[in-house]
């Protein structure tokens, strides 16, 4: 559990966090307790950043992003605090956005952790059937509880042409994780196989970032703040997915 605040009257803005955080290591999260999450977007005008859950995008910290940011931006201004937010994400898109073969890379790790790691667990308790399909069950049921609020919020095109482009490539992994796993092909029925895929989807949603952007633009009297998720870019005509 993080703790991330703001506070805002009329004329000034505070941002205050703990320290806590996790970063997204190999498909892995990893939880650290000793993270900067409050930034300067901006060196000369008064327009701040903070950031929770995952303090990663894909392999690079976003302390990292916001500071060649920052350089970059310099002693440019805006007249309001969503075009500092709409040039910050353009600049991401145009500097981050990984290539298919890295993307491939990513969610290949992504469903090979999830997946072995269900599958192993069912093997050490010695291949039942049922006890396979209840593992399952509750994995699923966890990650819809974790992300249900912001899946919600992800537009369901979006969804759709991800599992569409990538549903083979998922089913592939997860072929692959059974034989690793030494999991009889015939131990889990197509209903079953489905819903590992499902847990993939999910997990490919659960990495995502919050990010809270605070102050002034040029010709704003009074402080704002806005926050949005921000989850990864797909090459599929998307750009960055902001729920």
């Amino acid at each position: 559990m993080t703790a991330e605040i703001a506070i805002l009257n009329n004329n000034a803005l505070v941002f205050a966090s703990d320290s806590a955080g996790t970063v997204n290591y190999q498909s892995r999260n990893q939880i650290n307790d000793s993270f900067n999450k409050i930034f300067m977007l901006s060196k000369y005008e008064p327009v701040g950043i903070m950031i929770y859950q995952n303090l990663n995008f894909f392999d690079i910290s976003w302390e990292t992003i916001i500071s060649i940011y920052r350089d970059k931006l310099g002693k440019k201004k805006f007249n309001h605090l969503n075009d500092y937010i709409n040039d910050f994400f353009n600049f991401i898109e145009c500097n981050f956005k990984k290539n298919e073969e890295e993307q491939e890379r990513y969610i290949i790790k992504a469903v090979k952790w999830i997946v072995e790691d269900i599958l192993g667990t069912s093997n050490d308790n010695g291949l039942n059937k049922e006890y396979l399909e209840n593992l399952i069950n509750e994995k699923l049921a966890n990650l819809k509880d974790s992300v249900n609020e912001s899946w919600d919020n992800i537009p369901k095109e979006f969804i759709d042409l991800i599992l569409k482009k990538y549903r083979n490539l998922i089913t592939s992994e997860i072929n692959n994780s059974m034989m690793y796993c030494n999991i009889p092909f015939n131990l889990l029925s197509s209903k079953y196989f489905n819903k590992l895929i499902e847990i993939a989807q999910y997990i490919l949603y659960e990495d995502y970032t919050g990010v809270v952007f605070g102050g002034f633009g040029e010709d704003e009297v009074h402080p704002s703040v806005i926050s949005v998720n921000v989850g990864k870019i797909f090459n599929i005509g998307c750009a960055i997915i902001i729920f």
